[in-house]
C-alpha cells in the first residue's frame, strides 16, 4: 500500500531534466499602422517583491497568476506551431486589458503590436531574441471593444 501512496506524496522531478528558452510577452502602441515599432514594454511583467502573506493569499486565490501561466502556455504554442488561434488569443488579451484601462493608451495611439522573445541561460549568460512579432492591431477603445 506504502508503494502506490509514496509516489502520490512525494512525485518526480525528473521532467524538469531539460529547460527550455523562456518566453516573454512585450507590447508597442502605435500611432499608424505602418509605423517601425521601438518602444517596446513587457506585458503585466511580474512584481519585484510580494509579501508573505501576499504569497500565501496566492495558494488559495490567484487569478491573475493563473492568466499569467495561460498566457505563457499559449505563447509557447504559438512559438512551437505558428498557431493562428494562439496568436489571435494573445491579442485579445491584450486588447482587454486596454480595454478595462488596465493598461493606459495616450490618445494619439490607435493600434498595437506584440512580440515573444525567448530567454535562454547559457553558461550563466542570459541571450535574449525576439522569436515571433505579431502582425499590426486595433487598439480598442477605453468602452470596450476587441480585436
Amino acid at each position: 500500500m506504502l508503494n502506490y501512496l509514496l509516489p502520490a506524496l512525494l512525485p518526480s522531478w525528473r521532467f524538469f531534466d531539460f529547460i527550455g528558452p523562456s518566453p516573454r510577452l512585450e507590447i508597442c502602441l502605435l500611432q499608424h499602422a505602418g509605423d517601425v515599432p521601438s518602444q517596446w514594454q513587457a506585458f503585466r511583467p511580474s512584481p519585484q517583491h510580494i509579501s508573505w502573506l501576499a504569497r500565501f493569499g496566492t495558494l488559495l486565490w490567484n487569478p491573475r497568476g493563473n492568466e499569467a501561466l495561460y498566457l505563457l502556455s499559449t505563447s509557447e504554442k504559438l512559438l512551437q506551431r505558428q498557431s493562428a488561434a494562439a496568436q489571435m488569443e494573445i491579442a485579445r488579451r491584450i486588447a482587454a486589458a486596454f480595454a478595462c484601462g488596465e493598461i493606459v493608451a495616450s490618445s494619439q495611439d490607435r493600434f498595437f503590436q506584440f512580440r515573444l522573445l525567448e530567454i535562454e541561460r547559457d553558461d550563466g549568460v542570459l541571450h535574449t531574441q525576439t522569436s515571433f512579432e505579431s502582425p499590426v492591431f486595433f487598439l480598442p477603445h477605453r468602452s470596450g471593444g476587441g480585436v
